[in-house]
């Protein structure tokens, strides 16, 4: 009876024991998994009896994405290379347009931005630095002094003078032809104020740079080109739209040293050949920094398109080298053998 009570106790324990023992079918599904990427014991039968997962639910194991298909077959698919950033690369190329490329090993597209860049900002440069010393030729030029001759002004004054200017409006609004002209309402205030801008205090402010009351004539006069005011008014001067406003219109054209002023009158047409010249320097001037302003724009341009191509670049690179690797089922044996596949594209 003893005996039979202490045969009892021992298979009692022995069974608690071989329940006790975890069986390879309840290893975590992780170690599972794993164990399909190494020679370990696992039974090749209890593989195949693993659960299947989704492919667009793959697991990530030691980095790698892992996943069965619906045959029961594990893939794993990693680069080869570390990725890129896009947001790097297109913040590298808005910067420095080639670097989001250069990043994203894209080296002739690089240079190609990068050359780019360096030859657009060398061409804007050159035509704003000759820009900006024809404005400095044509500024020279109308501050300088009037050489003397026959038909010019001779007056000691600079080739291009606001004294002068404002002497022979002067002069033009209080002629009888204008008085007679018919054509103006308000001609005889426009010869009192044409008769007191010509006095000496008048002239003596237009000396000292102060033109208000010459504005305020400016303003009244009447042209007999198109029977309206004066176009405009001269700016301050050293203003850069004095040095525009006097080779620009024709009424400014009076003011120049060589006017003939036997053929003054108020339709000012040009009859000065200083005007024209002076015109032609700051017309190519303002055309050298309009071309600068044009290169400027296209250098922003780069950058934009780079910043474009750099995300483009940063994809295809990260799409470059791909690898895929496979475990398929022998179907004479039944293990499990490893297929491996590179594609490198170009």
């Amino acid at each position: 009876m003893k005996v039979s009570f202490l045969a009892l106790i021992v298979a009692l324990s022995l069974g608690k024991s071989f329940a006790e023992e975890p069986k390879k079918t309840d290893l975590p599904r992780r170690e599972r998994l794993i164990s399909l990427f190494s020679n370990d014991s696992t039974d090749k039968h209890e593989r195949l009896a693993m659960p299947v997962l989704s492919l667009n639910r793959p697991l990530v194991i030691d980095g790698e994405y892992v996943a069965y298909n619906d045959a029961g077959v594990v893939s794993a698919a990693m680069p080869l290379k570390p990725l890129r950033s896009p947001l790097i690369a297109v913040a590298f190329s808005a910067v420095v347009p080639g670097a989001g490329e250069f990043y994203a090993e894209s080296y002739w597209r690089s240079a190609l931005f990068f050359v780019a860049e360096v030859a657009l900002w060398a061409t804007a440069l050159h035509y704003q630095n000759i820009g900006r010393q024809g404005e400095r030729d044509f500024v020279a030029f109308a501050d300088g002094l009037a050489p003397n001759g026959q038909g010019f002004a001779n007056d000691g004054r600079a080739r291009w003078d606001a004294v002068r200017f404002a002497e022979r409006l002067s002069e033009i609004y209080t002629t009888e032809r204008f008085l007679n002209s018919g054509l103006v309402p308000n001609a005889n205030q426009i010869r009192q104020m044409a008769a007191e801008l010509g006095t000496p205090q008048r002239l003596n402010e237009i000396r000292n740079r102060d033109y208000r009351f010459l504005n305020a004539f400016e303003r009244i006069a009447v042209s007999a080109a198109n029977n309206a005011t004066l176009s405009h008014t001269l700016p301050p001067y050293g203003d850069q739209q004095y040095y525009e406003l006097i080779g620009k219109y024709s009424e400014y054209a009076i003011g120049w040293y060589d006017y003939d002023v036997s053929r003054m009158d108020n339709r000012f047409e040009v009859h000065s050949a200083v005007y024209l010249q002076y015109a032609s320097m700051r017309g190519m001037a303002n055309q050298n920094l309009k071309t600068a302003s044009n290169f400027f724009s296209l250098v922003v341009l780069n950058h934009a398109l780079s910043a474009f191509d750099a995300l483009i670049a940063v994809n295809q690179y990260n799409d470059r080298i791909r690898t895929s690797l496979q475990f398929q089922q022998d179907a004479m044996t039944q293990t499990l053998y490893p297929s491996a596949s590179v594609a490198i594209s170009f």
